[in-house]
């Protein structure tokens, strides 16, 4: 099966397994799968952009450090990905971060900023969105990103996209997190999707969210960033797939999101 048909039968899908299962399940099913529990690291590195520099960077940043990882670099930067490489090249700042700090767990989500024509570091056009070569070529910078962020050992936990609203640019987002999948299973990486956590049960994208008791809208206004309180619970659940990772007593005792004070983005 070619990489291509792989990214067309898991958008088709609609991406399963995209949320984080409750820990009393997680834990206590006999039938589990089994998952690979690596050691609580002392450094961990998060690695995205905008939703990482702001929002749910941040309040995952909390939930490593809730679990005991004693220092927690984000690298989010706004705007960025892995198409235009003459606007930011990741591969050369991944290089430097796994030097400059030796994580013990890398988490990136990436893809975002990407359904774009592919750029060289120099601003060569290389492959056109939609084309075969912009996925082969797209995929094998996805592996070269999480060949060097792994290089000294560190398990890579990859984050999906959550779900946009406005259409076109979700059956975009839904076809890179599809391709991220792909790859990640294929280098042993963990896949973390959000698109179940901001998907109603029809499918289309989630509103509003019960959290904590009250109803909060799921996106700012673009549309595509998660709101403060939304981004909070969402880094909860994902806290907790992350725990089970490195020890399943860690997953049960973190506590559920806390309330957080509304914003005006967060009313409904």
């Amino acid at each position: 099966m070619t990489l291509r048909t792989s990214l067309a039968l898991l958008v088709l899908l609609a991406l399963p397994g995209g949320g984080a299962r409750a820990c009393e399940v997680e834990a206590g099913a006999p039938d589990a799968p089994a998952r690979t529990q690596v050691a609580v690291p002392e450094t961990a590195l998060l690695v995205g952009s905008s939703s990482f520099e702001w929002g749910l960077g941040p309040a995952l940043a909390r939930q490593l450090e809730d679990v005991g990882v004693r220092q927690v670099i984000n690298a989010g930067r706004r705007s960025t990905g892995l198409a235009r490489l003459d606007f930011h090249d990741w591969l050369a700042e991944a290089e430097a971060l796994v030097q400059a700090h030796h994580p013990g767990l890398v988490v990136v989500q990436l893809g975002g900023n990407d359904a774009q024509h592919l750029r060289s570091p120099t601003g060569r056009r290389v492959a056109d969105w939609g084309s075969d070569d912009w996925t082969e070529t797209y995929a094998n910078r996805v592996r070269s990103l999480l060949a060097i962020l792994g290089r000294e050992g560190a398990p890579v936990a990859i984050v999906g996209l959550s779900h946009p609203e406005e259409p076109g640019y979700a059956r975009k987002v839904a076809t890179i997190n599809a391709l991220w999948s792909v790859v990640a299973a294929e280098r042993g990486a963990w896949f973390l999707g959000t698109w179940d956590l901001t998907s109603a049960p029809d499918g289309a994208p989630l509103i509003h969210r019960d959290v904590g008791g009250r109803l909060r809208r799921v996106r700012g206004d673009d549309g595509i960033h998660l709101t403060s309180t939304v981004a909070a619970w969402v880094a909860a659940e994902l806290g907790r797939e992350l725990a089970r990772h490195l020890d399943r007593k860690a997953a049960c005792a973190l506590d559920p999101v806390a309330e957080l004070p509304s914003t005006p983005a967060d009313a409904p």
